[in-house]
């Protein structure tokens, strides 16, 4: 009888562990837009297979000059590019939807990101986003933002 509960805790236990998945992260971001404006976003991360992973996120972007404030979620997939021991080069491809004064704004994104592990799991991130926000006014319609993250495991 022994043997036979052995063999089955050895076997769950096998069945249980997974390499490289079951992470999830939760990020803090923030940074620079091109022209004068400045976005915060919080984010999950989910690890897929490869290193690669899904993020859900929720961003507010802020034009400094003016009032316009706008306010948009939505989902990235980052299929990994290149990883060394501690950090991983990442392709962005996603889009995101919201409001910006009242109207409603689409806007897909493609970008980079660069991880860099700096203390058990917990990691510093360094992210190129360029966006096209559709039906946003013209001065605030393309977006390059350069973005420093946190990212602790749950």
């Amino acid at each position: 009888m022994r043997k036979l509960l052995m063999i089955a805790a050895l076997l769950f236990t096998g069945y249980l562990a997974k390499a490289q998945q079951g992470y999830t992260y939760i990020g803090v971001r923030g940074g620079w837009v091109a022209n004068d404006a400045y976005t915060g976003t919080i984010n999950l991360d989910f690890s897929s297979k490869y290193f690669s992973s899904y993020e859900l996120f929720g961003e507010v972007y802020d034009k400094s000059k003016s009032d316009y404030r706008s306010y948009m979620a939505g989902v990235v997939y980052k299929p990994t590019l290149t990883r060394n021991k501690n950090s991983l080069l990442r392709f962005r491809a996603g889009v995101g939807i919201g409001s910006g004064n009242d109207k409603f704004i689409a806007a897909p994104q493609l970008g980079l990101e660069f991880a860099q592990t700096i203390m058990n799991n917990v990691d510093l991130l360094f992210v190129n986003r360029n966006q096209v926000v559709f039906f946003d006014p013209k001065n605030t319609r393309w977006r390059v933002a350069l973005e420093v993250v946190f990212r602790f495991p749950l």
